[in-house]
């Protein structure tokens, strides 16, 4: 392979390389100013993606694990700027401020920075799992010879969306081993459970007469039956109706059989399009949204006026509708009674 170096020195070789590795850190430095330029202005909202992880991994092509420590280090530089500055130095990688960026303040920003560029990698994760600690666990040894006679276990499914709520977008998923590929057609799947639910497993493995090891059937069977129950597309294809009350005239509440006309029409997939057409991919935690908005009027039992939009775009059409300081306030309106009520995701109108 021709490198265009087959005629330099080898010092002249160390040279160059080093002098490359120190434009790619100030690549990556401008690739986060320009990602918090864009995250800033909220441009996400114009493209045909359900938030910037999604814009990143597809439109940009970063892998998911990238994607994550880009975004999780341009949001952090915000509060932060030293974190470019030590990119830029080459005396930091992404993955080492990724690792200390949960735990940063303005209080330890000096030493946990210095940490993260002088400690070895080994040393950062354990001084950093000391800043949060875990309880520890019982230790699990499982000879695996091979993989167990499971049905493969069915994608999650989407979930129904709630009636003109609108939630802040989700933070950015961090990139996470919980399903294992074993085959083409089988995975395992990690998962944590509470006592109960564990009990409940084993007494249905016992009525179901399975054979240690393989409750993946019985999880396989109660998510399928969970799906007829919930998931729009299966059960408009089944064609069992769910029950719906009636509606109210000036009701904000959508009745089923609304729901399930947009679901059908909009296929189950949020139907923003941005200036060029293209449509926006989310299809979960989808969100029925008053295309004239219930406060200005708008009816919640004819179908022509509610449309399926993915968190990101409802709340970007809001913004647009009502101005960001009536939505910003509605936001911490219902963020004070979900913490005076004890939990709950805050959210706006629809």
């Amino acid at each position: 392979m021709e490198t265009g170096l087959a005629y330099h020195s080898d010092a002249n070789v160390e040279l160059a390389l080093k002098q490359a590795v120190l434009n790619e850190a100030a690549s990556i430095v401008q690739v986060l100013r320009c990602l918090i330029e864009f995250d800033q202005r909220d441009l996400v909202s114009e493209t045909p993606y359900p938030s910037l992880y999604h814009y990143c991994t597809t439109e940009l092509g970063y892998s998911p694990e990238a994607a994550y420590k880009r975004i999780r280090v341009a949001r952090k530089a915000v509060e932060f700027p030293d974190l470019l500055r030590l990119l830029e130095e080459n005396k930091a990688d992404l993955a080492r401020l990724v690792a200390v960026s949960a735990h940063l303040t303005h209080e330890n920003e000096s030493d946990l920075l210095r940490r993260a560029c002088e400690m070895k990698r080994e040393q950062l994760e354990f001084y950093v799992a000391g800043l949060a600690p875990k309880p520890a666990t019982r230790d699990l040894i499982r000879p695996l010879t091979a993989a167990p006679p499971q049905l493969a276990l069915p994608a999650p499914p989407v979930s129904a969306p709630e009636p003109a709520a609108e939630a802040l977008p989700p933070p950015v998923p961090q990139p996470a081993a919980a399903v294992e590929p074993l085959s083409e057609k089988l995975a395992r799947i990690f998962f944590t459970a509470d006592q109960q639910t564990v009990e409940d497993l084993e007494r249905l493995c016992r009525l179901r007469r399975c054979r240690r090891g393989n409750s993946g059937i019985v999880i396989a069977e109660a998510l399928r039956r969970m799906r007829e129950d919930i998931d729009p597309d299966l059960r408009l294809v089944s064609k069992r109706p769910r029950a719906s009350r009636p509606a109210t005239p000036g009701s904000r509440y959508i009745p089923q059989h609304v729901k399930d006309a947009v679901w059908r029409r909009d296929e189950g997939q949020c139907a923003f399009r941005d200036k060029k057409g293209r449509r926006c991919c989310a299809r979960e935690n989808l969100q029925f949204d008053h295309i004239r908005p219930f406060a200005d009027g708008g009816v919640s039992d004819d179908p022509d006026n509610i449309r399926l939009l993915c968190p990101l775009h409802n709340l970007a059409e809001a913004r647009r509708r009502f101005g960001d300081g009536w939505i910003d306030r509605a936001i911490e309106a219902r963020r004070q009674k979900s913490d005076n009520d004890g939990g709950g995701d805050p959210s706006v109108p629809g």
